[in-house]
């Protein structure tokens, strides 16, 4: 499960909350994740590998751009996608950054996660469901990663992206 999206917009925050660590640098400071931080969760019974991905923006910094690019990579890949978005900084910009993530993802599950919705009125966030790739099939889900609020419904879409079999009694389970 890849994390991608603008900087700033919490993905090394969700990351640590859902590795119950902090394992990333969380910080107000844009690009602050330069490189790929990564760590492996069970999920009621079901292992996600979690990968943190440096903020897609336009940058001169040559580590950061590196950073990106590595972001790229892992959206190849991956097989799930989380693309967060800050509720309080939606611009055209975040538009931007979705054209650039969006055809990368064909055959891969996405759920866009609109962050910090502590911050933003019940109309702001009938704007966003309106207005933000209203054209693109994805789960939607509307979640604060500083305040843990709605990460079960995170749980929940996640587990229902990864597209397990549903197993019974009389069927037979190899394991090593």
């Amino acid at each position: 499960v890849v994390i991608v999206g603008e900087t700033n917009a919490g993905k090394s925050t969700l990351l640590n909350l859902l590795l119950n660590e902090e394992k990333a640098i969380v910080s107000d400071i844009h690009g602050t994740t330069r490189d790929v931080i990564e760590d492996v969760v069970n999920i009621q019974g079901i292992s996600f590998r979690f990968i943190d991905t440096a903020g897609i923006r336009d940058t001169g910094d040559e580590v950061e751009t590196m950073g990106i690019e590595r972001t790229f990579q892992k959206i190849d890949q991956a097989s799930i996608i989380i693309l967060m978005i800050d509720t309080t900084q939606f611009n055209e910009k975040i538009e931007k950054v979705a054209d650039r993530i969006i055809p990368k993802i064909q055959d891969k599950k996405l759920i866009i996660a609109f962050n910090k919705i502590d911050k933003i009125s019940d109309e702001e966030r009938a704007i966003l469901d309106e207005e933000f790739l209203p054209h693109i099939l994805a789960d939607r889900l509307y979640l604060s990663a500083k305040y843990k609020q709605n990460t079960e419904q995170l749980e929940k879409i996640l587990l229902h992206a990864a597209n397990l079999p549903q197993l019974s009694e009389n069927d037979v389970i190899v394991t090593n």
